[in-house]
């Protein structure tokens, strides 16, 4: 995963028909729609979405996906348990005990 400005985007080659799916692709996500860009391997899907996202002057993440790529590796999830336990005992007639557990939970890169 990475996440970067990448400036050679900016050199792409734009068909007449590729501006019209710039132009529509642009005009969804400043309307805060997603877009999703399909196709056969060696296209230029990736690099379009690069050069989308420097047009915007926005950030991106890049995953590499396949078939086990589970909703814990995007979105995150819960990675284990924080347990807290404090036993209170300085009054010898007084005796306090109070215990904490937390799931930990761990951020995905789309969050």
């Amino acid at each position: 995963m990475k996440q970067k400005e990448d400036k050679r985007s900016s050199s792409i080659i734009l068909s007449p028909h590729l501006e019209s799916i710039v132009h529509r692709a642009t005009t969804y996500i400043q309307a805060g729609f997603p877009v999703h860009l399909i196709g056969p391997t060696g296209v230029g899907k990736t690099e379009l979405a690069f050069y989308l996202s420097n047009q915007l002057n926005r950030p991106y993440t890049y995953i590499q996906g396949n078939q086990e790529l589970s909703n814990l590796d995007l979105i995150g999830g819960v990675v284990g348990f924080k347990k807290r336990k404090v036993i209170d005992n300085y009054i010898h007639t007084v005796y306090k005990s109070e215990e904490e557990e937390k799931e930990l939970w761990v951020d995905g890169p789309l969050l």
